[in-house]
Formats: structure tokens, sequence, C-alpha cells
């Protein structure tokens, strides 16, 4: 896999309670997160899990094969735009916590679709960050289009797979280049 400063990767993961129901509740990926930069040679992403950390690439996804990936490049960004945005977002999240309550959101959410209430719309529980509200102020932070393509998304009602429908529909900003697919454990370049 080869990864670059910037890329955005969406995981499906297959294991685990926590993943499976975040994609039963959201209907997509469990986790997201981009690739801030290199550091002593390695790929890092920046990422919220327990808190927001930078982790090796290779190491913490590439060598374990445990997830599905989708693997999106912001083609309209130059890479010191991207560099700095990765900068930026490391310096203002780095060590913040999870915000382990506003997954309760999206339950809640689909309990009020279910008895026909589809405009629930507030997190009673913004505190802390979740990965798709990290991704999405990165991906507003590479500002004119990209933040264009976003304006519409609050980062406390954000899931992953609403960010992976922006980065499908917007091929002009987010080329997909690479897949895993845990069947063979093989990244394969988009064909």
């Amino acid at each position: 896999m080869s990864v670059k400063t910037g890329d955005v990767v969406f995981s499906h993961k297959c294991s685990g309670l926590y993943p499976r129901l975040v994609k039963w509740f959201t209907g997509g990926p469990s986790h997201c997160f981009f690739i801030a930069g290199n550091f002593h040679g390695y790929e890092c992403a920046l990422e919220s899990d327990l808190k927001c950390q930078l982790v090796p690439f290779e190491k913490e996804y590439g060598e374990k094969k445990e997830d599905n990936y989708e693997v999106y490049r912001p083609i309209a960004a130059d890479v010191h735009d991207l560099e700095a945005s990765g900068r930026a977002m490391f310096h203002e999240f780095a060590g913040e916590l999870y915000g382990f309550l506003q997954l309760l959101f999206w339950p809640i959410k689909t309990f009020f679709a279910l008895i026909g209430w589809r405009s629930y719309s507030k997190n009673l529980f913004p505190k802390g960050l979740i990965c798709s509200e990290l991704l999405l102020f990165y991906i507003r932070s590479l500002g004119g289009e990209y933040a264009k393509a976003v304006e519409g998304l609050n980062p406390d009602t954000t899931a992953p797979s609403d960010l992976l429908d922006i980065c499908r529909m917007r091929p002009d900003l987010f080329q997909h280049v690479e897949s895993r697919d845990l069947g063979s454990g093989a990244w394969r370049p988009r064909s």
C-alpha cells in the first residue's frame, strides 16, 4: 500500500461489536482518517480513536490486515496545502479525547426514523472528537472547492458514510486510488 500525505482513508472493519454497530447505524464505513504527513520516514495517519493521535499507517493498518479500506486522494489541492492542513489539524486536535457519547446520536436518529420522525438532527452529546468530525475539519481546512463540498455538514452529526459519499460523488476533488479487500488481504489499485 502506498499512501501519500493528504490521502483520506475509510475503514470497513468487519470484526468487533463497535465497528459493526457504527456500520449498522450509519450505513457505511466504521472509521475514517487522513494521512497527515511523513514523520521519520513513515507516512502517519491522524485519527481519532481513543484520542486524537498520530500513528504510522503501515504499522497500524497495513501490517495488521484486519480491515477493508478505500483510499481517496485529494487531487485539486497541492502538496503544500495538504501538508499545511495536516499540521494545522495535528496542532489543534492531537491529544483530544474521543467523543464516545456522540455515538449515541446515531441510534437515537435511527429510532426516530423508525417511528416516522425523520428530521432529528441534534446531537445531545457534542463533547470530544470522533473520526468523522476530524476528517470533516481536515477537508474544510483545504479550502476552496473542498470547503464548499462539505459546507452543509454539521461536525456533530456527520458520519464516515457522509464523507465517503462526497469522495465518491466528487471525482473532480477526490480520486479513488486503492482499496484493500480482506478476502485476499491485498491492496489493489483502482482499475
